[in-house]
């Protein structure tokens, strides 16, 4: 089974990521077997749509990173479950609130989730944290875990920028450093593309100069997009979408990740954001799912290496659980390849849960 990732870029890169295994088929090979195809086709008939199927990264939720220990490894996304406003209220939310009594409110810079919601059924598996212990025992001659045999011989393809590029390149540390995994490798193939992107308005900057002249408002990134450049973006990532559909099949599942925004101009460069409404509105009409990392890490400039790259850590960590989260789903992992039983039919296969994710 493939999982696809389309993201906003001004190259497309093709990487694949490789799990346990030596060799790979070409990759023309791998889309189109026979094998691949039919995986795609698990259970014809989805359930009635229940909370079990909703995608945990989509829903309201904290991003924990544990700043107490210091490793990035248990950073993790926790969705708030629905009962989370019913939980008892803590002692410092009480009202009114007697400060000469019980001195003033302070909160703790550690404080850390209650187990309950760390380990709750909705908050979604630290895969990474399984893969790499698999692989770890791999390498050092043990017996492999059958329920992580889903992994094998997968390809994830990416068609993205420097951004994943990027992330997959940590991916593949966090095996060769954690578990002592030589054979974590990726390879990039770019290809020059008129695909749109955030970085075509670079090039439409460039030109507003020369006709409006350098104090236009239309030489800035501090404005909307103009309506021609909606129509245009909206128009070249529709024919992107239908492109890949034609010759992926309408099948593949593909996930369209959420724009990262430039880590000094969050809050004052508005044309990511009417990018990703254009990207979120052509992949509701062509069956795209998406992928809310952009959106998880927003806001959190301490995360990034440079103005456009998060950075390897708690950014990548989350990314990789994602990536392994999808992929899990994507070839029906199910309970029997690590999944909670309290998800089904979540991981039973994509098309299950993928008329509620829509």
């Amino acid at each position: 089974m493939t999982s696809y990732t389309i993201a906003t870029a001004c190259l497309l890169l093709i990487t694949y990521l490789f799990f346990f295994w030596d060799s790979l088929p070409s990759l023309p090979e791998r889309l189109r077997s026979e094998h691949l195809t039919e995986q795609f086709h698990l259970p014809a008939v989805p359930p009635p749509l229940t909370e079990q199927c909703v995608d945990p990264y989509r829903r309201p939720g904290y991003l924990f990173v544990d700043t107490e220990n210091g490793d990035y490894n248990e950073t993790r996304y926790i969705p708030y479950p629905s009962d989370f406003l019913d939980v008892a209220d803590p002692p410092s939310a009480k009202y009114p609130y007697d400060a000469k009594a019980n001195g003033e409110i302070w909160f703790d810079e550690d404080s850390r989730p209650e187990d309950s919601f760390l380990n709750h059924p909705f908050t979604p598996t630290q895969w990474m944290n399984l893969a790499i212990e698999e692989s770890r025992s791999r390498t050092s001659g043990f017996a492999k875990d059958d329920r992580l045999s889903w992994l094998e011989g997968r390809v994830v393809l990416f068609l993205s920028d420097s951004v994943d590029r990027y992330n997959i390149e940590w991916f593949c540390d966090e095996f060769r450093k954690r578990a002592n995994d030589t054979k974590a490798k990726f390879a990039v193939l770019t290809l020059s593309s008129g695909k749109p992107s955030v970085w075509d308005r670079k090039n439409w900057l460039g030109v507003a100069k020369e006709h409006y002249g350098v104090n236009s408002s239309m030489a800035t990134f501090a404005r909307q997009l103009v309506w021609d450049e909606i129509r245009f973006y909206a128009a070249r990532a529709e024919k992107l979408i239908r492109f890949l559909q034609e010759k992926l099949g309408k099948d593949v599942p593909m996930m369209l990740r959420t724009i990262t925004l430039d880590r000094d101009k969050m809050a004052k460069d508005v044309q990511p954001y009417d990018m990703d409404k254009l990207n979120r509105l052509i992949g509701e009409k062509h069956g795209i799912e998406v992928f809310e990392w952009g959106k998880i890490i927003a806001g959190h400039a301490d995360l990034y290496k440079d103005n456009l790259h998060p950075g390897h850590g708690a950014a990548s960590w989350l990314w990789s659980n994602m990536v392994l989260e999808y992929l899990a789903r994507a070839v029906g992992a199910g309970t029997e390849g690590g999944a909670r039983r309290e998800r089904e039919p979540y991981f039973d296969g994509w098309q299950m849960c993928h008329k509620q994710n829509m």
